[in-house]
């Protein structure tokens, strides 16, 4: 009897010890679809952060932004090292000493966080900033701007969540800059195109 009873008991054993490798366990698979789950909600919250529309400040920055940097196209040019010379095409240029620019691939990044794609490719078909020896040189071309515009108003319009208008309106004043005898009025769309806020139109108001 004592046999049989010792019998069953490993028996019971063996069952427990059965039942306890079947039990789930995360197979490989599984494990990796954590990963892979975190990375879908990045995608789509930058996705989100793209379609924010920017605030009145935001735009206003982007503005100024944008005016400085179109300005060293169309009015004056980056800071520059005089000393560093070098002729290139007949031309003189002069190396740029500004930081963040250390070669035309930075200045054309930076323009493609401002500008469209084809206003920045008309800036720089200008040749006004070439890459020489894997440094950035600039041609100096500097001029005045209009004496007789005066005070500048701006406003922003909201046309829809994908496009507002930067506007701005500048006084005309008389040849004796005493009296406002004229405005012109310059309208600048901010769209938003891809995955970013850029101005599709641009120029300088004076």
């Amino acid at each position: 009897m004592k046999k049989i009873i010792r019998v069953m008991a490993i028996f019971l054993i063996l069952l427990s010890l059965a039942a306890c490798s079947n039990s789930e366990v995360p197979t490989t698979e599984e494990v990796e679809e954590v990963p892979a789950a975190e990375e879908e909600v990045k995608e789509v919250s930058t996705a989100q952060e793209a379609t924010i529309v920017p605030t009145d400040e935001e735009v206003k920055l982007a503005y100024e932004k944008a005016r400085e940097a179109y300005s060293w196209f169309d009015l004056t040019t980056m800071y520059s090292d005089g000393s560093s010379q070098t002729e290139y095409n007949g031309n003189i240029y002069v190396k740029v000493n500004q930081e963040g620019f250390e070669s035309l691939s930075d200045l054309e990044s930076y323009l493609h966080t401002l500008f469209s794609d084809d206003i920045v490719d008309s800036l720089l078909a200008t040749n006004r900033y070439i890459d020489i020896d894997g440094a950035l040189y600039a041609l100096p071309a500097d001029r005045g701007t209009n004496i007789f515009a005066g005070e500048e108003h701006h406003k922003i319009i909201r046309e829809s969540d994908k496009k507002i208008i930067y506007e701005v309106t500048v006084d005309i004043l008389d040849e004796n800059f005493e009296k406002v005898v004229d405005e012109e009025v310059y309208s600048f769309a901010y769209e938003l195109i891809g995955d970013k806020w850029v101005f599709t139109n641009f120029s300088l108001v004076r």
